[in-house]
């Protein structure tokens, strides 16, 4: 095979490109995801092999999808490669769960090689397309006219489940860029999940409204497409559910707010919490609540010139904080003769003695009737303040005279009391509350007598609580320990902590995050306006400003912007200048408040002239082998040069229009330079605005022909033990001396390569070995080419002595005896095969049947048990033993003291031949039963739960499901054919690999028709003797599927003492035997544990490293060991990846934790986990194997009378554990240590794993 290794072969291609990529890395920022998400993942490809291309493509068909994905970008062989036809082409990975990517890789054949960039090795065009549901998918990413190694780019963060690399155009190596090759593909991102959200509490709650706060902590690594809040009177409000109101608010991340105005009910509480949509679904944050205050009492006269209220409604219903909590200690409240259009708007008091009670008029002027209205609360009747005229507002003051008014006094807080609510409400004034949104106070270490006397507000942010004490006593020592804060706001002395003596205030001052007023609009200077250039386009500057209500609007009102250039109303100059100079001009801003605010201010920007850059040398980057031969033309091809400017600045190009050797070439798309034979030197120059600026020349070499290994030829086949036929490798092109290597593979065993290419050697062992050799020249740098061969070395021939291979009944008298009595087996033929074709008919000799020697002349009987059915004849020939099929006898009774009922024995004797078994005369072995119920219902009376059948080539045996299965309703006849298959019908492929070993086809058909699954499994018994060297562990089953292909059959055993190899299996086919013995360089040969790695390895239950060791000596870990203990059962995994526990989906063994989840084989540690990492214990280890067996109604029994009490170590057993391993224990799979002990907690290794299910599975 050819290998495309930095071989100097180049075709002319003419193609107009519109983007280039150099080098091996573009498109790249610096931040990239942690983690390669594909690697190891399940690939699938879609792809046409075109057999008639005139490109030998046979070599492509080895290299797997999944070597694209196995994160190896240094092996040859380790890519995915294939020849488009028609149709589409792509590579597809399915990720396993939803992931977040924002990166992907392809590296291509180019990179292996260090190639200068081409289109040579590199697909040209190219997709990277997304999916979730495997079967739809969209772009995310186009590269065309690509030419680099590597393609590495960032993208905007997306979701996927599935993603593929689908190829437009690929490599140049053909001429119509239809060979595609990817080395590696690599995507970055993190597993996806919902978003995460934060609610917090609500501010401004009135009687209909609320501001909602939030913010989204986390995107779950999946697009935010909507964000917002929820609310209703129910707890837990959820979008759509019923009654649950939604707001949207904009953005994505981050805080959020939003005001709800409209809709709410006063005196009533609302549940609401945040959330956000993402591709996955909808996260929330956690549940708060707000409850809206109590309606404005608006007493608008219209019709009623009297209104009586009591205290209660007022204090309720009146608006705001202050009027909540019991300011005015009052009963009842009246007013009388208040004209139409009337009401009150609001309740305070102006100092400790004084309440007044706003009153709104909306109309005409009332002065001659404002004398007629009287306001009183608690019999004290309110005197009006001032005069009351159209749109004003006017104050009833009430003298405190009554006692029955009392105001609050000023709070007495004494050291350790502390309430929020107490001094937000009840500081004189009774303005503060809303004006510091302020909620938990604490005061503590304060001196006796101390109190709080007011609290007002500096600045904006600046508060200030002052204390007064009324004391005489001097307390210059304690006033620096008290201690005050306000929603963990600490408050610190600002006077210095000075003296506080009877009747002086001390000042406390904190900086608080709280509602200040509105400030004046103030633009900011500190940042300069940007200069712009003509013709350039203006990176745009934003105005900021301070103060007002936003949104703020901007405008010019004096002066011009330059032309080309525009202001927007957000305060953003945009936009390209056509002229040079300074601009001065004049921009208002106005806000969006009531009444509004506005500020003018002036600026200025001056518009420079554009530099014009040139071109002022060139030099060259990247130069090719340039090579010719006389009179041909010159291959510029990857021909990259540097611009430098007039502006010190440089630039990279390998296309536009150059000049060499004053014949214009597009040097970057594989043009070619015609040379005189002369010539030995060239000169490019570029030509920009008429100036044309030179390189250095550049060298030119003599053609050198590709280095190309010839490996279409067949290496001739050896023998072993026999000297091999000297082969010498034939590599042609190149330059010098080149010297063959060995690059991957092995040769045969004794069989060495030189130099120069030559094989030689004796061969030691026999089989198939394939290896890549590559060669290199003496050229400087030196060229490399490999390709694949592979060479049979044969068995040394043996010389073997005629022997007897089968034997077959071939008259068979009807076997009756007495019970008591011997067995008549006169006239019992059996007809002998032989290892040379020939056949022999005997009823004489030497024959065992169930290991009582009998002599087979005439008249020779056979003493058997009473109990025995059937009996098994076998001849053996040189130590060769070859069995018959089982015959039927038939078991008479006693006679009775000579009074024989012969009509009855005669009835059994029919009735019993009934369901004798019929055989065809036909060369392969036909068995036929007729009435199959009956004889099922006959076997199950008889007390066996098998049906067995024999043949002369295998035998059978039916389990109950099986038995149940056949004896369903409406079947009747029973088929069961076997026959050798032809080893000329099978492919080279197959007989490469079963050798001279048998091939069998069994057929079943149940009336007449074909059944390939019977409902249950069958135990195939075949006779096999080990050729010499064959170790009995790697004796294994394969059969043949509906693709032609070879797939073993795990649970299958030789039987060293009878030479029979048995399998299980719930299907019939072509079924073959098979030596697969599998080699380990830490595996000893005394080791205790190693026929039993040899038997989970050669039926690749337990795998090779990479390293060609075992570790037997490793621990196991839980995800390992019930994969493996999955696959000798041939539980199939599920790749649904739907319902897994939460930290197996990643695992490399998910699908078989999933499929245990699904059977209940495991229930996991809790929590919805299985902890797969984690090193198994043997207590574990157990119950997942039982488990297991019990899934599958192979549990073994109980036979062994000891109890679990008796090991030492019994009590450190877990509680779910106990049963398990005590069944285990009787069963006689668990014996104890030498110092009797179970060992539970300690960890199972490699080689323990390997002899239980060695032991499981041969013992049967």
């Amino acid at each position: 095979m050819r290998c495309l290794s930095k071989i100097n072969i180049y075709y002319k291609f003419l193609f107009v490109f519109t983007l280039v990529f150099i080098g091996n890395v573009y498109f790249c920022s610096s931040t990239y995801a942690s983690s390669n998400i594909v690697q190891g993942k399940t690939v699938s490809v879609k792809q046409i092999i075109d057999p008639s291309s005139s490109v030998d493509v046979s070599y492509m068909l080895p290299y797997e999808p999944s070597r694209a994905v196995d994160g190896d970008k240094t092996n040859p062989t380790s890519r995915w490669q294939t020849r488009q036809g028609v149709g589409e082409t792509y590579l597809q990975v399915n990720l396993g769960g939803i992931y977040s990517i924002d990166r992907w890789v392809v590296y291509h054949q180019g990179y292996l090689w260090n190639a200068q960039p081409n289109d040579f090795y590199n697909l040209k065009a190219y997709r990277l397309q997304k999916s979730n549901d495997g079967v739809n998918f969209v772009d995310v990413d186009i590269v065309n006219n690509n030419f680099s190694n590597k393609t590495d780019k960032m993208v905007q963060k997306f979701t996927a489940k599935y993603l593929r690399v689908y190829i437009n155009q690929g490599c140049g190596y053909t001429a119509d860029n239809s060979w595609n090759s990817i080395l590696e593909f690599e995507a970055y991102g993190e597993l996806a999940s919902l978003p995460n959200l934060t609610t917090s509490n609500a501010t401004e709650v009135g009687t209909g409204k609320a501001i909602l706060h939030g913010e989204v902590v986390s995107d779950g690594k999946s697009n935010i497409t909507e964000r917002g809040f929820v609310y209703s009177t129910v707890d837990n409000p959820a979008i759509g559910s019923a009654n649950v109101n939604a707001l949207v608010c904009e953005g994505t991340t981050g805080n959020l707010s939003k005001e709800i105005s409209t809709g709410l009910l006063p005196n009533t509480t609302y549940y609401f919490r945040s959330y956000a949509k993402n591709e996955l679904g909808i996260g929330y944050g956690e549940v708060k609540t707000f409850t809206t205050l109590g309606s404005s009492l608006n007493i608008i006269s219209d019709n009623i010139n009297e209104m009586n209220l009591n205290g209660a409604e007022i204090i309720v219903n009146l608006d705001g904080e202050t009027f909540k909590d019991n300011i005015l200690d009052v009963s009842n409240f009246s007013i009388i003769n208040m004209p139409v259009g009337m009401s009150i708007t609001n309740i305070n008091y102006k100092s400790d003695t004084n309440v007044g009670i706003i009153i709104g008029y909306d109309g005409t002027d009332f002065d001659s009737d404002i004398n007629n209205l009287k306001v009183t609360i608690d019999s004290s009747e309110l005197t009006n303040d001032v005069d009351m005229t159209s749109t004003n507002e006017f104050a009833l003051i009430a003298v405190n005279d009554d006692e029955s008014i009392e105001l609050s006094n000023s709070i007495q807080i004494v050291e350790g009391q502390e309430d929020g609510k107490s001094i937000k409400v009840d500081i004189v004034g009774g303005t503060f509350a809303p004006v510091l949104n302020l909620a938990n106070w604490s005061i503590s270490k304060l001196p006796t007598g101390v109190s709080v006397e007011s609290i007002v507000r500096d600045t904006n942010k600046s508060v200030s609580l002052i204390l007064t004490g009324n004391t005489t006593e001097d307390y210059d020592t304690d006033i620096t320990d008290i201690e005050i804060t306000c929603d963990e706001t600490q408050f610190v002395d600002a006077n210095n902590s000075q003296s506080l003596t009877s009747n002086s205030g001390v000042v406390f001052t904190a900086i608080v995050e709280g509602n200040p007023p509105i400030g004046e609009l103030v633009f900011d200077m500190s940042i300069p306006i940007p200069n712009a250039t003509v013709d350039t386009n203006y990176q745009g500057y934003i105005f900021s400003v301070t103060g007002g209500t936003q949104p703020l609007e901007f405008s010019i009102t004096s002066g011009a912007l330059p032309q080309g250039m525009t202001l927007l109303s957000a305060g953003v100059i945009s936009g390209t200048p056509e002229l040079s100079g300074t601009f001065n001009f004049t921009v208002n801003v106005t806000d969006s408040g009531t009444p509004t605010l506005s500020k003018n201010q002036t600026f200025n920007i001056e518009v420079m002239e554009k530099q014009i850059i040139e071109v002022v040398d060139i030099e060259v980057k990247s130069q090719p082998r340039l090579v010719y031969t006389e009179g041909d033309k010159l291959d510029l091809r990857n021909l990259i040069v540097i611009l430098i400017k007039s502006d010190l600045s440089s630039v990279d190009v390998g296309y536009s229009d150059f000049q060499a050797n004053n014949i214009i070439c597009d040097i970057n798309h594989g043009e070619i330079l015609e040379l005189n034979d002369d010539n030995k030197s060239i000169l490019v120059s570029h030509t920009v605005s008429s100036k044309s600026v030179e390189t250095q020349n550049i060298s030119v070499s003599e053609k050198i022909e590709p280095l190309i290994l010839d490996d279409t030829v067949t290496l001739p086949e050896g023998t072993v033990g026999k000297k091999y036929i000297g082969y010498g490798f034939v590599a042609t092109g190149g330059k010098g001396i080149k010297e063959f290597t060995l690059e991957s593979g092995n040769l045969p065993s004794g069989i060495t390569l030189s130099d120069d290419g030559t094989l030689s050697g004796v061969p030691t062992e026999a089989g198939l070995k394939s290896f890549t050799i590559s060669v290199t020249d003496s050229d400087l740098p030196p060229t490399t080419t490999s390709g694949a061969f592979s060479i049979i070395i044969n068995e040394a021939p043996i010389i073997n002595p005629i022997t007897v291979i089968n034997i077959e009944v071939k008259r068979q008298p009807k076997l009756i005896y007495t019970e008591g009595d011997s067995l008549n087996l006169d006239g019992l033929t059996v007809t002998l095969y032989k290892s040379d074709g020939s056949t022999q008919d005997i009823n004489y000799g030497m024959f065992y049947s169930f290991g009582i020697e009998t002599n087979m002349d005439n008249n020779s009987k056979l003493t058997i048990n009473d109990n025995a059915s059937v009996i098994r004849v076998k001849h053996i020939d040189s130590k060769l033993i070859c069995y018959t099929q089982s015959l039927t006898i038939n078991k008479l009774p006693p006679s009775n003291n000579g009074n024989n009922d012969n009509s009855s024995n005669t009835k059994n004797q029919e009735a019993r031949e009934k369901t004798q078994v019929k055989k065809d005369t036909q060369e392969k072995n036909i068995i036929k039963i007729d009435n199959i119920k009956d004889s099922i219902e006959k076997q199950l009376n008889n007390g066996s739960n098998e049906l067995d059948i024999s043949t002369a080539l295998a035998e059978f045996s039916f389990d109950k499901a099986t038995m149940d299965w056949l004896s369903t309703e409406g079947k009747k006849n029973l088929e069961l054919s076997v026959a050798m298959v032809d080893r000329d019908t099978l492919s080279p492929d197959l007989i490469a690999i079963v050798g001279d070993r048998p091939v069998y086809d069994f057929e079943l058909l149940v009336d007449n028709e074909s059944a390939s699954k019977f409902g249950g499994n069958v135990r195939v018994s075949i006779p096999y003797t080990l050729k010499p060297g064959e170790d009995s562990r790697g004796i294994v089953v394969y059969y043949i599927n509906n693709n032609g292909e070879l797939e073993v059959i795990r649970n299958c055993y030789f039987d060293e003492k009878n030479n029979i190899v048995t399998f299980i299996t719930d299907h019939f086919s072509k079924y073959m035997i098979g030596y697969n013995k599998v080699s380990f360089n830490d595996i000893n040969g005394d080791s205790w544990y190693k026929n039993a790695v040899n038997f989970v390895s050669a039926r690749g239950i337990l795998p090779k490293n990479i390293n060609g060791s075992y570790e037997p000596n490793a621990n196991i870990n839980r995800a390992e060991f019930l994969a493996m203990l999955m696959k000798a059962y041939d539980i199939e995994p599920d790749y649904t990846l739907i319902g897994n526990f939460s930290d197996s989906i990643e695992n490399t063994y998910s699908e078989y934790i999933l499929a245990a989840k699904k059977l209940k084989i495991t229930v996991g540690v809790g929590n919805n986990k299985f902890e797969p990492e984690r090193e198994i214990s043997r207590e574990e280890m157990f119950t997942l194997l039982y488990n297991t067996l019990d899934n599958l109604g192979k549990l073994p029994k109980e036979k062994i009378d000891r109890e679990i009490s008796e090991f030492d170590d019994y009590a450190q057993i877990s509680p779910w554990a106990h049963n398990t391993m005590n069944h285990f224990i009787k069963a006689g799979i668990i014996n104890g240590t030498d110092n009797n002990k179970l060992l539970p907690k300690d960890k199972t290794s490699r080689a323990q794993m390997a002899q239980i299910i060695y032991n499981l599975i041969s013992s049967k």
